[in-house]
């Protein structure tokens, strides 16, 4: 599976849509769950059950869960996948987890939550995906020097600890 993610075309760079498929297989080894980018920030987003593939934001992979079948399902057909001749960005051949599962909505239900910057709904939404493309888009960079002026930050609490009024 691995040779086949590399043998995908990317104009990304180096390696990392290689590392987005090759995240499946970690959750799936894990156990399945949750799998979440580094860019979504958790403002009050609760975790439903895990059961069927399921994405929070439309069908971009920021936000995921499932049972570990269900990773190991999507995995092996992303190493599965035959590249398009539509499979393009910016002019040249390319393919990531989130076109794929974007050309597969059968792949996955879609599930509420997690809503990206700048589209209806992310100033209340229990997840946020800043992502480079919304952020960038806006000169809103670098990412961490914005984000808590567009929407503060959720205060931590230790567990346990009494949450206070």
């Amino acid at each position: 599976m691995l040779l086949a993610y590399r043998a995908l075309p990317s104009i990304n760079r180096k390696k990392l849509d290689y590392y987005c498929y090759v995240r499946w297989l970690a959750v799936a080894q894990a156990g399945g769950g949750f799998m979440c980018d580094y860019d979504v920030i958790n403002y009050s987003f609760r975790p439903r059950p895990v059961g069927n593939l399921a994405l929070y934001e439309r069908s971009v992979p920021c936000l995921v869960s499932g049972t570990a079948a269900e990773y190991d399902r999507v995995a092996r057909l992303f190493a599965a996948y035959e590249v398009m001749s539509d499979d393009r960005l910016q002019g040249k051949q390319h393919v990531s987890d989130m076109m794929i599962v974007t050309k597969n909505t059968w792949m996955f239900e879609q599930a509420e939550g997690c809503a990206e910057f700048g589209r209806p709904g992310w100033e209340t939404a229990g997840a946020v995906h800043f992502s480079n493309l919304s952020m960038k888009s806006r000169s809103f960079v670098p990412r961490h020097d914005h984000i808590p002026n567009l929407r503060p930050l959720p205060v931590l609490r230790d567990v346990g600890a009494p949450a206070h009024e």
